[in-house]
């Protein structure tokens, strides 16, 4: 290849006609931009490049099928968190031709920021307990990009960050270390990158439902919610290894009795009311999703203790929950 005026770099080949493998010139073409060098011009390149006889001409009308290539590639999208659900929608995005960018711990979000102004979409995939510390250094010019999935979301854990229409998915696929993916249900999602989301999701075989409304993805939430914080809940009294199938076939009171408290704890946190019978129902497709799903998780302990501390706040009766912590007292006395 030789430099041509004003700093191009253009092919040399003696068979003008016969164009070089794309991934070659747009390989250049990045590390040329982001070296800050000469942009390499998209010339159409030879199969017999490695003739090295001279400078190429465009002979005829051909235009170079790569000519404005630069301007049809994907937007980056960013991912903030790269635990185990992080790297399934990290490929997905790949696989829907999306450069992925991971923000870590050790990373200067606001320095990665200056770097990528205006990503397609920043997903917040840290866990539940980092949400808040994480989204209070989310850059101003990514705050209108984003993307939700943690369990026990509600509106007013964005809102008091200041995000009033976020991209969220109720995530009903699990990802554990060592293992693939299992989907238990579709998973619903709502807002402006619900379908970017959706059509990424589909392409490794994860279902998605779009949802039509903010009101359905508040009661979406809400049932997830119902469905983790029960089977984790109730588990905490039952065999070790108890299954989400095992629960319900001969459980089922304290399953139902759970999920009751907990949906009068999600209407206090919304100030809505909802119809309750349809959360069980959807408790109960959660269940036949993953019939051997376990109960009892990491994140179990710290979700009974998170309910009973909403429970006081809010002056809220969950005889439940309850009856469960005094039990799990007085087996540790």
């Amino acid at each position: 290849m030789d430099a041509a005026p004003g700093g191009l770099i253009r092919s040399t080949c003696d068979n003008p006609h016969k164009p070089e493998p794309m991934r070659y010139l747009l390989a250049l073409n990045y590390l040329t931009h982001k070296m800050n060098t000469n942009y390499i011009e998209p010339e159409l390149l030879c199969a017999d490049s490695h003739k090295q006889t001279g400078i190429c001409e465009n002979r005829g009308e051909s235009v170079s099928p790569w000519a404005n290539r630069k301007q049809k590639m994907k937007p980056p999208i960013v991912i903030i968190g790269i635990g185990e659900l992080a790297g399934v929608f990290a490929k997905a995005f790949l696989h829907n031709g999306y450069p992925v960018y991971p923000i870590t711990r050790a990373m200067n979000i606001a320095d990665e920021a200056e770097y990528l102004p205006e990503p397609q979409l920043v997903l917040v995939a840290v866990a539940e307990s980092d949400f808040h510390d994480a989204m209070q250094t989310i850059p101003a010019r990514w705050r209108s990009k984003l993307a939700l999935l943690q369990n026990e979301l509600l509106p007013g854990d964005w809102l008091a960050h200041g995000i009033d229409d976020p991209t969220v998915i109720s995530v009903w696929f699990e990802k554990k270390k060592g293992m693939d993916y299992n989907v238990l249900r579709p998973s619903p999602v709502y807002g402006v990158a619900a379908g970017l989301i959706a059509e990424s999701l589909a392409g490794i075989d994860i279902p998605c439902k779009i949802l039509p409304s903010a009101d359905d993805l508040v009661f979406e939430l809400v049932l997830k919610n119902v469905f983790v914080f029960t089977i984790n809940i109730a588990g905490l009294i039952l065999e070790e290894g108890t299954t989400t199938s095992k629960l319900w076939q001969q459980h089922e009171k304290l399953a139902r009795a759970v999920a009751n408290d907990i949906i009068t704890l999600q209407e206090f946190e919304t100030a809505r009311s909802f119809a309750r019978d349809r959360l069980i129902d959807g408790l109960v497709k959660g269940i036949n999703g993953d019939p051997n799903h376990k109960c009892k998780g990491r994140a179990a302990a710290g979700r009974l203790a998170r309910a009973l501390e909403r429970a006081d706040q809010g002056g809220l009766d969950i005889p439940a929950i309850r009856d469960i912590q005094r039990h799990l007292t007085l087996g540790t006395a």
